[in-house]
């Protein structure tokens, strides 16, 4: 088997975005959340930008992928498009489960696994996502009681309590693109980025 080059680990563009543009975006929120409804919204926002990262970092990683495998130029497009039909992060919230059915097609087999090795704190990480999006739901879909079980197992409604869910999410998504890009590199034997 040939040898890759073991080239260091290199941040993709939808990670940089998630730590730069989103990051500010988000800070800016979480500074003008003075009261519960902005809060709800903060957390709203939060879950967004994160789905946001993993679908940019998914579609980085369909492109770079089939670049790699040295597809014609031509049939690129509509590649692209068959690799992410149907993809769960275009249409459902960005869980474990969504998100390791997705990156499978890019050879992230067993995400919750992998992440889990990655992730420092992981059973927190896991929880606070689980919690994020089901607060998320709650206030997205004017649902009081979802609210409050989100609540009771945990979620609070603060701008502390999130923030500490973002930090979590940080780590999530720097793991998840750094095994990405190692899934790519292990499979082209190239730097996918």
């Amino acid at each position: 088997m040939p040898t890759v080059d073991r080239v260091p680990y290199r941040p993709s563009e939808p990670l940089r975005a998630w730590c730069g543009p989103r990051r500010a975006l988000l800070d800016a929120l979480a500074a003008g959340a003075s009261s519960e409804p902005l809060v709800e919204a903060y957390a709203v926002r939060v879950v967004a930008e994160f789905q946001g990262f993993a679908r940019d970092l998914h579609g980085e990683g369909t492109n770079r992928a089939l670049r790699l495998a040295a597809v014609p130029q031509r049939h690129l497009r509509s590649l692209v498009r068959a690799t992410t039909a149907e993809r769960r992060l275009d249409a459902a919230n960005p869980s474990i489960d969504a998100l390791a059915r997705d990156f499978a097609r890019l050879g992230l087999d067993d995400l919750a696994d992998a992440l889990s090795r990655a992730v420092p704190g992981w059973p927190a990480a896991r929880h606070d996502l689980g919690l994020l999006l089901a607060l998320r739901n709650a206030v997205a879909h004017g649902d009081d009681l979802g609210r409050d079980k989100a609540v009771s197992r945990g979620a609070s409604v603060t701008v502390a309590w999130i923030g500490s869910a973002r930090t979590r999410l940080d780590a999530v998504a720097a793991a998840l693109d750094h095994l990405t890009w190692t899934a790519l590199r292990d499979q082209y034997r190239k730097e996918p980025w």
